[in-house]
Protein backbone atom coordinates (compact mmCIF):
# COMPACT_ATOMS: atom_id res chain seq x y z
CA UNK A 1 0.00 0.00 0.00
CA UNK A 2 1.67 3.28 -1.00
CA UNK A 3 1.33 5.88 1.44
CA UNK A 4 -0.36 9.34 0.70
CA UNK A 5 1.89 12.67 0.15
CA UNK A 6 1.10 15.66 1.90
CA UNK A 7 1.95 18.52 -0.04
CA UNK A 8 3.19 21.48 2.12
CA UNK A 9 0.62 23.99 1.13
CA UNK A 10 -1.90 21.68 0.99
CA UNK A 11 -1.57 21.26 4.99
CA UNK A 12 -1.22 24.35 5.48
CA UNK A 13 -4.95 25.10 3.67
CA UNK A 14 -6.46 22.74 5.87
CA UNK A 15 -7.75 25.05 8.52
CA UNK A 16 -5.45 23.92 11.37
CA UNK A 17 -6.10 27.13 13.45
CA UNK A 18 -9.89 27.04 13.05
CA UNK A 19 -10.56 23.60 13.11
CA UNK A 20 -7.76 20.92 14.51
CA UNK A 21 -10.56 18.82 15.85
CA UNK A 22 -11.89 18.21 12.22
CA UNK A 23 -9.03 19.11 9.99
CA UNK A 24 -6.20 17.14 10.33
CA UNK A 25 -7.88 14.78 12.31
CA UNK A 26 -9.11 12.64 9.48
CA UNK A 27 -5.31 11.79 9.22
CA UNK A 28 -4.97 10.44 12.68
CA UNK A 29 -5.65 6.56 12.71
CA UNK A 30 -8.28 6.07 15.14
CA UNK A 31 -7.47 3.79 18.17
CA UNK A 32 -9.44 1.58 20.47
CA UNK A 33 -12.08 3.63 23.29
CA UNK A 34 -10.55 4.10 26.74
CA UNK A 35 -12.58 1.71 29.40
CA UNK A 36 -13.27 4.91 31.02
CA UNK A 37 -16.52 6.83 28.62
CA UNK A 38 -15.35 10.30 28.26
CA UNK A 39 -16.72 13.49 29.76
CA UNK A 40 -18.97 15.82 27.74
CA UNK A 41 -20.92 19.04 28.28
CA UNK A 42 -24.09 20.06 27.05
CA UNK A 43 -24.90 23.76 27.04
CA UNK A 44 -28.55 24.99 26.54
CA UNK A 45 -30.14 28.35 26.36
CA UNK A 46 -34.27 28.93 26.77
CA UNK A 47 -35.51 32.49 25.97
CA UNK A 48 -37.90 34.43 29.03
CA UNK A 49 -36.14 32.55 32.02
CA UNK A 50 -39.15 29.89 33.95
CA UNK A 51 -41.65 31.49 35.51
CA UNK A 52 -40.60 31.56 39.51
CA UNK A 53 -43.45 30.48 41.62
CA UNK A 54 -43.60 26.77 39.08
CA UNK A 55 -40.42 26.07 38.52
CA UNK A 56 -38.41 26.22 41.81
CA UNK A 57 -38.59 22.62 43.69
CA UNK A 58 -40.42 22.47 47.57
CA UNK A 59 -37.84 22.01 49.30
CA UNK A 60 -37.26 20.38 52.98
CA UNK A 61 -33.51 19.57 52.58
CA UNK A 62 -30.99 19.99 49.97
CA UNK A 63 -31.74 16.12 48.99
CA UNK A 64 -35.49 16.39 49.76
CA UNK A 65 -37.28 18.08 47.11
CA UNK A 66 -40.11 17.24 44.81
CA UNK A 67 -42.59 18.95 42.09
CA UNK A 68 -46.19 19.98 42.77
CA UNK A 69 -48.79 18.76 40.28
CA UNK A 70 -48.96 22.05 38.89
CA UNK A 71 -45.54 23.04 38.61
CA UNK A 72 -44.05 23.47 34.71
CA UNK A 73 -41.43 20.79 35.30
CA UNK A 74 -43.27 18.25 37.28
CA UNK A 75 -42.51 15.95 34.80
CA UNK A 76 -38.49 15.81 35.76
CA UNK A 77 -39.54 13.91 39.08
CA UNK A 78 -38.29 10.25 38.11
CA UNK A 79 -34.83 12.32 37.09
CA UNK A 80 -34.76 14.43 40.70
CA UNK A 81 -31.91 12.50 41.41
CA UNK A 82 -29.91 13.78 38.40
CA UNK A 83 -30.72 17.60 38.97
CA UNK A 84 -28.92 20.31 40.93
CA UNK A 85 -31.05 23.12 41.79
CA UNK A 86 -28.65 25.84 42.90
CA UNK A 87 -31.50 28.55 43.66
CA UNK A 88 -30.35 32.01 44.51
CA UNK A 89 -27.70 32.78 42.33
CA UNK A 90 -27.62 36.24 40.48
CA UNK A 91 -26.13 37.38 37.16
CA UNK A 92 -23.65 40.15 37.72
CA UNK A 93 -23.95 43.18 35.74
CA UNK A 94 -26.88 42.31 34.18
CA UNK A 95 -28.96 44.60 35.99
CA UNK A 96 -30.16 47.84 34.00
CA UNK A 97 -28.22 50.26 36.45
CA UNK A 98 -25.21 48.39 35.38
CA UNK A 99 -22.89 50.50 33.00
CA UNK A 100 -22.85 47.76 30.39
CA UNK A 101 -24.70 48.18 26.86
CA UNK A 102 -28.16 46.93 25.85
CA UNK A 103 -31.11 46.03 28.05
CA UNK A 104 -31.97 42.90 30.10
CA UNK A 105 -32.47 40.64 27.81
CA UNK A 106 -29.72 41.16 25.37
CA UNK A 107 -26.88 40.93 28.30
CA UNK A 108 -28.56 38.60 30.07
CA UNK A 109 -28.12 36.23 26.56
CA UNK A 110 -24.41 36.88 26.14
CA UNK A 111 -23.69 37.13 29.87
CA UNK A 112 -24.89 33.84 31.03
CA UNK A 113 -22.65 31.79 29.63
CA UNK A 114 -19.79 34.07 28.85
CA UNK A 115 -19.79 35.95 32.98
CA UNK A 116 -18.38 38.66 30.16
CA UNK A 117 -18.76 42.60 29.55
CA UNK A 118 -20.49 43.66 26.82
CA UNK A 119 -18.94 45.52 23.57
CA UNK A 120 -20.31 49.28 22.81
CA UNK A 121 -20.79 47.62 18.82
CA UNK A 122 -23.50 47.80 16.82
CA UNK A 123 -24.78 43.86 18.06
CA UNK A 124 -23.58 44.55 21.98
CA UNK A 125 -21.40 41.65 21.41
CA UNK A 126 -19.80 39.99 24.54
CA UNK A 127 -16.25 40.20 25.20
CA UNK A 128 -15.38 36.83 25.67
CA UNK A 129 -16.28 33.02 24.87
CA UNK A 130 -19.02 31.35 26.51
CA UNK A 131 -18.21 28.07 28.78
CA UNK A 132 -18.62 25.47 25.75
CA UNK A 133 -16.24 26.83 23.73
CA UNK A 134 -13.43 26.94 26.57
CA UNK A 135 -14.62 23.51 27.77
CA UNK A 136 -14.06 22.19 24.02
CA UNK A 137 -10.73 24.04 23.63
CA UNK A 138 -9.76 21.56 26.92
CA UNK A 139 -11.29 17.91 25.93
CA UNK A 140 -12.09 17.99 22.53
CA UNK A 141 -8.79 16.72 21.35
CA UNK A 142 -9.20 13.73 18.82
CA UNK A 143 -12.85 13.96 18.23
CA UNK A 144 -14.16 14.75 14.81
CA UNK A 145 -15.86 18.23 16.12
CA UNK A 146 -14.43 20.37 18.60
CA UNK A 147 -18.27 21.33 19.21
CA UNK A 148 -21.53 21.87 17.84
CA UNK A 149 -23.74 24.61 18.35
CA UNK A 150 -27.77 23.98 16.88
CA UNK A 151 -30.85 25.65 17.77
CA UNK A 152 -34.18 26.56 16.66
CA UNK A 153 -35.95 29.83 16.10
CA UNK A 154 -32.71 31.96 17.31
CA UNK A 155 -33.57 34.79 15.08
CA UNK A 156 -30.81 37.17 14.35
CA UNK A 157 -29.66 40.47 15.26
CA UNK A 158 -28.44 41.50 18.80
CA UNK A 159 -30.38 39.10 20.94
CA UNK A 160 -30.03 36.02 19.11
CA UNK A 161 -26.68 34.76 20.14
CA UNK A 162 -26.16 32.70 23.52
CA UNK A 163 -22.52 31.10 22.39
CA UNK A 164 -19.25 32.76 21.71
CA UNK A 165 -15.93 31.73 20.11
CA UNK A 166 -14.32 34.97 21.66
CA UNK A 167 -14.66 38.49 22.34
CA UNK A 168 -16.85 39.78 19.27
CA UNK A 169 -17.18 36.53 17.98
CA UNK A 170 -20.91 35.41 17.89
CA UNK A 171 -21.55 31.44 16.92
CA UNK A 172 -24.44 31.32 15.20
CA UNK A 173 -26.21 27.84 16.05
CA UNK A 174 -27.31 25.99 12.71
CA UNK A 175 -31.11 26.03 12.95
CA UNK A 176 -32.03 23.01 10.21
CA UNK A 177 -32.50 19.67 11.68
CA UNK A 178 -31.39 18.41 8.18
CA UNK A 179 -28.46 20.30 7.93
CA UNK A 180 -27.02 19.39 11.23
CA UNK A 181 -27.85 15.74 10.41
CA UNK A 182 -25.99 16.12 7.24
CA UNK A 183 -22.84 17.94 8.67
CA UNK A 184 -22.75 14.52 11.39
CA UNK A 185 -23.64 11.80 9.75
CA UNK A 186 -24.22 11.98 6.66
CA UNK A 187 -20.98 9.73 5.54
CA UNK A 188 -21.03 8.03 9.02
CA UNK A 189 -20.75 4.45 8.72
CA UNK A 190 -19.66 4.03 12.99
CA UNK A 191 -21.36 1.97 15.41
CA UNK A 192 -21.55 -0.44 17.88
CA UNK A 193 -17.93 -1.51 19.76
CA UNK A 194 -15.04 -0.90 18.01
CA UNK A 195 -12.47 -3.59 16.97
CA UNK A 196 -9.55 -3.85 18.73
CA UNK A 197 -5.95 -1.66 17.14
CA UNK A 198 -3.34 -3.06 15.56
CA UNK A 199 -0.80 -1.69 17.81
CA UNK A 200 2.03 -2.14 15.40
CA UNK A 201 0.22 -0.79 12.60
CA UNK A 202 -0.74 2.28 14.40
CA UNK A 203 2.59 3.39 15.74
CA UNK A 204 3.76 3.40 12.31
CA UNK A 205 1.10 5.61 11.33
CA UNK A 206 1.97 7.49 14.42
CA UNK A 207 5.29 8.21 13.04
CA UNK A 208 4.45 9.18 10.02
CA UNK A 209 1.81 11.49 11.14
CA UNK A 210 4.07 12.98 13.53
CA UNK A 211 6.73 13.73 10.82
CA UNK A 212 3.95 15.71 8.60
CA UNK A 213 3.54 17.27 12.06
CA UNK A 214 7.93 18.10 12.64
CA UNK A 215 7.59 18.98 8.40
CA UNK A 216 4.51 21.62 9.20
CA UNK A 217 5.79 23.28 11.88
CA UNK A 218 9.03 23.95 10.21
CA UNK A 219 7.65 25.77 7.58
CA UNK A 220 5.46 27.39 10.23
CA UNK A 221 8.26 28.74 11.65
CA UNK A 222 9.98 29.85 8.79
CA UNK A 223 7.50 32.04 7.45
CA UNK A 224 6.89 33.47 10.93
CA UNK A 225 10.35 34.93 11.06
CA UNK A 226 9.46 36.24 7.22
CA UNK A 227 5.82 37.91 8.12
CA UNK A 228 4.81 41.52 9.90
CA UNK A 229 3.68 41.68 12.84
CA UNK A 230 0.38 41.92 11.41
CA UNK A 231 0.70 37.93 10.28
CA UNK A 232 2.05 36.44 13.39
CA UNK A 233 -0.72 36.54 15.11
CA UNK A 234 -2.02 34.27 12.26
CA UNK A 235 1.17 31.87 12.44
CA UNK A 236 1.00 31.15 15.88
CA UNK A 237 -2.09 30.21 16.17
CA UNK A 238 -1.37 27.95 13.42
CA UNK A 239 1.39 27.01 15.69
CA UNK A 240 -1.23 26.32 18.47
CA UNK A 241 -3.19 23.99 16.36
CA UNK A 242 -0.06 22.16 15.90
CA UNK A 243 0.49 21.63 19.17
CA UNK A 244 -2.43 20.55 19.78
CA UNK A 245 -2.60 17.82 17.14
CA UNK A 246 0.78 16.17 17.97
CA UNK A 247 -0.28 15.77 21.65
CA UNK A 248 -3.20 13.61 19.79
CA UNK A 249 -1.13 12.19 17.72
CA UNK A 250 1.06 11.06 20.79
CA UNK A 251 -1.63 9.37 22.40
CA UNK A 252 -5.20 7.17 21.73
CA UNK A 253 -7.43 9.37 19.55
CA UNK A 254 -11.27 8.72 20.45
CA UNK A 255 -13.01 6.20 17.81
CA UNK A 256 -16.02 7.38 16.85
CA UNK A 257 -19.00 4.73 18.05
CA UNK A 258 -19.18 3.15 20.84
CA UNK A 259 -21.71 0.45 22.27
CA UNK A 260 -24.60 3.30 22.29
CA UNK A 261 -23.06 4.41 19.11
CA UNK A 262 -26.48 4.81 16.72
CA UNK A 263 -26.96 6.37 13.56
CA UNK A 264 -30.34 8.55 14.00
CA UNK A 265 -33.14 8.90 11.58
CA UNK A 266 -32.80 11.58 8.91
CA UNK A 267 -35.01 14.28 10.57
CA UNK A 268 -38.01 15.62 8.73
CA UNK A 269 -39.99 17.75 10.31
CA UNK A 270 -41.14 21.41 9.81
CA UNK A 271 -43.07 21.92 13.11
CA UNK A 272 -41.07 23.47 16.03
CA UNK A 273 -41.88 20.92 18.65
CA UNK A 274 -39.85 18.54 16.03
CA UNK A 275 -37.18 20.38 15.50
CA UNK A 276 -36.41 20.41 18.95
CA UNK A 277 -36.29 17.06 19.58
CA UNK A 278 -34.89 16.67 16.14
CA UNK A 279 -31.33 18.71 17.07
CA UNK A 280 -31.81 17.23 20.54
CA UNK A 281 -31.91 13.21 19.40
CA UNK A 282 -28.71 14.82 16.95
CA UNK A 283 -26.84 15.75 19.91
CA UNK A 284 -27.48 12.28 21.95
CA UNK A 285 -26.57 10.67 18.69
CA UNK A 286 -22.78 12.73 18.09
CA UNK A 287 -22.09 12.19 21.83
CA UNK A 288 -22.91 8.75 21.62
CA UNK A 289 -20.94 8.31 18.70
CA UNK A 290 -17.84 10.22 20.07
CA UNK A 291 -18.37 12.55 17.17
CA UNK A 292 -17.83 15.45 19.89
CA UNK A 293 -17.79 15.94 23.37
CA UNK A 294 -19.50 19.48 23.52
CA UNK A 295 -22.74 20.86 22.28
CA UNK A 296 -24.51 24.03 22.42
CA UNK A 297 -28.46 24.15 21.70
CA UNK A 298 -30.20 27.48 22.32
CA UNK A 299 -33.83 27.80 21.89
CA UNK A 300 -35.34 30.54 20.90
CA UNK A 301 -33.33 34.10 21.44
CA UNK A 302 -33.25 36.89 24.35
CA UNK A 303 -36.59 38.42 23.16
CA UNK A 304 -39.25 35.54 22.65
CA UNK A 305 -38.33 31.78 21.74
CA UNK A 306 -40.79 28.86 20.03
CA UNK A 307 -43.59 28.15 22.63
CA UNK A 308 -47.38 27.25 21.58
CA UNK A 309 -49.93 29.71 22.62
CA UNK A 310 -48.87 33.47 22.72
CA UNK A 311 -45.82 35.40 22.06
CA UNK A 312 -43.27 34.18 24.75
CA UNK A 313 -41.65 38.12 25.28
CA UNK A 314 -45.55 39.74 25.53
CA UNK A 315 -46.67 36.84 28.16
CA UNK A 316 -43.68 37.65 30.22
CA UNK A 317 -44.10 41.11 30.58
CA UNK A 318 -47.79 41.01 31.27
CA UNK A 319 -46.79 38.40 34.01
CA UNK A 320 -44.87 41.48 34.97
CA UNK A 321 -47.54 43.65 34.93
CA UNK A 322 -49.55 41.48 37.23
CA UNK A 323 -52.08 39.51 34.76
CA UNK A 324 -53.02 35.80 36.37
CA UNK A 325 -54.16 34.80 33.10
CA UNK A 326 -50.66 35.47 31.12
CA UNK A 327 -49.10 33.64 34.50
CA UNK A 328 -50.94 30.65 33.53
CA UNK A 329 -49.97 30.85 29.59
CA UNK A 330 -46.02 31.69 30.83
CA UNK A 331 -46.51 27.92 33.03
CA UNK A 332 -47.89 26.20 30.30
CA UNK A 333 -45.33 27.28 27.95
CA UNK A 334 -42.70 26.22 30.37
CA UNK A 335 -44.57 22.98 30.98
CA UNK A 336 -43.85 23.14 26.85
CA UNK A 337 -40.23 23.79 27.10
CA UNK A 338 -39.95 21.02 30.17
CA UNK A 339 -41.39 18.23 28.07
CA UNK A 340 -38.68 19.38 25.46
CA UNK A 341 -35.95 18.37 28.41
CA UNK A 342 -37.86 15.11 29.94
CA UNK A 343 -37.39 13.71 25.98
CA UNK A 344 -33.65 14.94 26.42
CA UNK A 345 -33.18 13.32 29.51
CA UNK A 346 -35.06 9.81 28.66
CA UNK A 347 -32.56 9.78 25.28
CA UNK A 348 -29.75 10.07 27.29
CA UNK A 349 -30.71 7.68 29.58
CA UNK A 350 -31.15 5.18 27.50
CA UNK A 351 -28.04 4.93 26.07
CA UNK A 352 -25.46 2.82 28.07
CA UNK A 353 -21.82 3.29 28.36
CA UNK A 354 -19.12 1.24 30.30
CA UNK A 355 -19.89 3.04 33.81
CA UNK A 356 -23.65 3.98 33.31
CA UNK A 357 -25.48 5.85 30.89
CA UNK A 358 -25.03 8.71 28.38
CA UNK A 359 -26.41 10.88 31.25
CA UNK A 360 -24.25 9.83 33.85
CA UNK A 361 -21.74 11.06 31.35
CA UNK A 362 -22.98 14.02 30.14
CA UNK A 363 -23.22 17.50 32.11
CA UNK A 364 -26.04 19.77 31.15
CA UNK A 365 -25.83 23.31 32.07
CA UNK A 366 -29.38 25.11 31.08
CA UNK A 367 -29.41 29.09 31.25
CA UNK A 368 -31.72 31.54 29.92
CA UNK A 369 -31.64 36.06 29.66
CA UNK A 370 -34.19 36.85 32.35
CA UNK A 371 -36.82 35.68 34.84
CA UNK A 372 -40.46 36.52 35.80
CA UNK A 373 -41.82 35.93 38.54
CA UNK A 374 -45.20 37.05 40.21
CA UNK A 375 -44.73 38.26 44.35
CA UNK A 376 -45.18 41.55 44.71
CA UNK A 377 -47.40 42.02 41.90
CA UNK A 378 -44.72 40.37 39.44
CA UNK A 379 -41.72 41.14 37.95
CA UNK A 380 -39.37 40.36 35.08
CA UNK A 381 -36.18 40.84 34.00
CA UNK A 382 -34.55 39.43 36.61
CA UNK A 383 -31.20 39.09 37.57
CA UNK A 384 -30.98 37.41 41.09
CA UNK A 385 -32.45 34.15 41.53
CA UNK A 386 -31.86 33.24 37.91
CA UNK A 387 -32.64 29.46 37.36
CA UNK A 388 -29.24 28.29 35.95
CA UNK A 389 -29.23 24.60 36.80
CA UNK A 390 -27.82 20.98 35.86
CA UNK A 391 -28.76 17.68 35.36
CA UNK A 392 -26.53 15.27 34.85
CA UNK A 393 -22.64 14.17 34.95
CA UNK A 394 -22.87 12.18 38.01
CA UNK A 395 -19.62 9.94 37.36
CA UNK A 396 -17.26 13.16 36.75
CA UNK A 397 -18.99 16.58 37.79
CA UNK A 398 -20.99 17.28 41.06
CA UNK A 399 -23.26 15.14 43.34
CA UNK A 400 -26.64 15.27 41.50
CA UNK A 401 -29.78 15.60 43.49
CA UNK A 402 -30.05 18.39 44.88
CA UNK A 403 -31.69 21.60 45.93
CA UNK A 404 -29.18 24.24 47.11
CA UNK A 405 -30.30 27.22 48.55
CA UNK A 406 -27.29 29.39 47.42
CA UNK A 407 -28.57 32.89 48.46
CA UNK A 408 -31.84 34.18 49.56
CA UNK A 409 -30.98 37.76 49.30
CA UNK A 410 -33.23 38.06 46.58
CA UNK A 411 -35.97 38.33 48.91
CA UNK A 412 -35.40 41.77 50.27
CA UNK A 413 -33.67 43.25 47.07
CA UNK A 414 -34.70 45.36 44.43
CA UNK A 415 -36.97 43.30 42.42
CA UNK A 416 -35.65 43.42 39.31
CA UNK A 417 -32.12 42.60 40.45
CA UNK A 418 -29.29 43.51 42.01
CA UNK A 419 -25.55 43.99 41.69
CA UNK A 420 -24.40 43.34 45.29
CA UNK A 421 -20.89 41.42 44.68
CA UNK A 422 -22.09 39.95 48.29
CA UNK A 423 -24.42 37.87 46.82
CA UNK A 424 -23.31 34.48 44.86
CA UNK A 425 -22.72 34.80 41.07
CA UNK A 426 -23.74 32.65 38.01
CA UNK A 427 -19.99 33.05 37.53
CA UNK A 428 -18.98 30.57 40.29
CA UNK A 429 -21.06 28.07 38.37
CA UNK A 430 -18.79 28.25 35.02
CA UNK A 431 -15.88 28.20 37.23
CA UNK A 432 -16.87 25.14 39.23
CA UNK A 433 -18.12 23.70 35.61
CA UNK A 434 -15.01 24.51 34.01
CA UNK A 435 -12.47 22.89 36.84
CA UNK A 436 -14.57 19.77 36.50
CA UNK A 437 -13.45 19.30 32.93
CA UNK A 438 -9.20 20.68 33.79
CA UNK A 439 -9.75 23.88 32.87
CA UNK A 440 -7.40 25.90 35.38
CA UNK A 441 -8.37 29.51 37.07
CA UNK A 442 -10.61 30.76 40.09
CA UNK A 443 -12.94 33.40 37.72
CA UNK A 444 -14.48 33.18 34.25
CA UNK A 445 -15.32 35.82 31.82
CA UNK A 446 -14.14 39.74 32.74
CA UNK A 447 -17.05 40.71 34.53
CA UNK A 448 -16.56 37.88 37.49
CA UNK A 449 -17.08 40.10 40.87
CA UNK A 450 -15.87 37.26 42.87
CA UNK A 451 -13.41 33.53 42.68
CA UNK A 452 -13.02 30.28 42.92
CA UNK A 453 -16.40 27.60 42.32
CA UNK A 454 -19.80 27.91 43.82
CA UNK A 455 -19.48 27.05 47.62
CA UNK A 456 -21.18 23.54 48.57
CA UNK A 457 -21.66 22.25 44.81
Amino acid sequence: MTNPSFGRRGLLGLGLAGGVAGGLSTLIPRAARAANDPKRLLVIFTSMGWLEEYFWPERRSDTDFGFGSNHANASWAPFKNQLIFPDGLNVYGMHYSMNQPDNEHGKGIKMIFTGAKTNNDSLFTAQGPSIDHVVAEKISAGTRFRNIVLGVATNSGKHSNAFWAGNGKPVQAEQDPGAAFNRLFANFNGGGSAPAPDTAKLEQLRLRKQSVIDMVRADLNRARAKLGASQIDKIDAHLDAVRSLETRVGGDVAVGGGAGCKKPATPNTSDKAGQIRAQMDTIVAAFACDLTRVAGLQIGHADGGPVPEADRHNIAHSTGGGSKSAAETYRKQDAWNAGHMLHLFQAMSAVKENNGSLLDNTLILFGTDTQGWMRGGGGVHASVRTPMFMVGGGNFAFKTGRHLVVNTGWKANDKNGSNDKTIPSHHRVLVAIAQKFGVDGNTFGNLDPGTGPLAGL
